[in-house]
């Protein structure tokens, strides 16, 4: 089952991560979870297609035409582990938030898994 975001309901996701990026100090959350070690800052990534089944993105770094193109490591929570069956759905374009790991590009959010009703 594939769920696309309302044009409302994606708005209201970007106000979300808007308000995310400017009140929540990631970079504390990322020492607190690596030992502070690595890490860049958070960056935008935009699907270059629709959700795979892997847990891997190819997304455009920092716009959402062409560019640098960057594989992106999702955690997915439960189900498979594929993100062409998680929650928030991805489509082609959908911006991700990112970080660098010692050179592995990860989203900064956790995905889950959904199932059939």
């Amino acid at each position: 089952m594939t769920q696309i975001l309302s044009d409302r309901d994606a708005a209201r996701l970007e106000e979300m991560l808007r308000w995310f990026d400017s009140n929540v100090d990631i970079r504390y959350q990322r020492r607190r979870r690596h030992g502070g070690q690595g890490g860049t800052r958070n960056r935008k990534a935009y699907a270059k297609a629709a959700a795979p089944a892997s847990a891997t993105i190819t997304c455009y770094k920092d716009t959402d035409i062409t560019g640098d193109e960057i594989s992106v490591v999702c955690e997915v929570v439960g189900g498979t582990g594929f993100l062409n069956g998680a929650l928030p759905r991805i489509a082609t374009g959908t911006m991700i938030t990112v970080w660098n790991d010692r050179g592995t590009w990860r989203s900064v959010m956790t995905f889950q898994a959904s199932g059939d009703c």
